[in-house]
């Protein structure tokens, strides 16, 4: 038997419970999984379910411990498990939303050492920086980053 891959919709039955006949089907794959069917989960899926629970106000903790669950479920393949590990913890540790989290662990997995982004929450945990800070650094005292 081969393994199958699981759209968000899937994964989020679970833990927000709020379809009975949805939740129960999805559940009964998991458990095939199990068994040894096996299920394939991408990392975008990961993604996506986070934004979903927390948009439906689920607090960070319990995000982390539903994907860290899935990850180590038995049949489960996450994609990029690796990646996701990274900034699972940075995610667990801080304020950002998963997708930075993310975008930054997958260009450190290509070996980039800075972080650039708007975003004021990795800039204050000191994993994030400005574009111009960037720009600065690399031209101290030049014109980078101004018209």
């Amino acid at each position: 038997m081969h393994p199958v891959s699981v759209d968000t919709n899937i994964l989020v039955r679970g833990p927000l419970e709020d379809d009975l006949d949805q939740h129960l089907l999805a559940r009964n794959l998991m458990e095939a999984a199990s068994r040894g069917q096996g299920l394939v989960v991408s990392t975008f899926a990961v993604l996506e379910m986070a934004w979903v629970l927390r948009a439906r106000r689920i607090p960070r903790p319990d995000v982390a411990r539903v994907i860290r669950t899935l990850m180590a479920a038995e049949g489960v393949t996450v994609t990029h498990a690796e990646i996701l590990h990274q900034a699972l913890a940075r995610f667990e540790a801080g304020k950002a939303d998963l997708g930075e989290c993310l975008i930054c662990a997958d260009g450190q997995a290509c070996g980039a050492r800075s972080f650039a982004t708007f975003d004021q929450v990795p800039q204050r945990e000191g994993w994030g920086a400005s574009p111009a800070s960037l720009l600065e650094a690399r031209d101290p005292g030049g014109s980078a980053g101004r018209p």
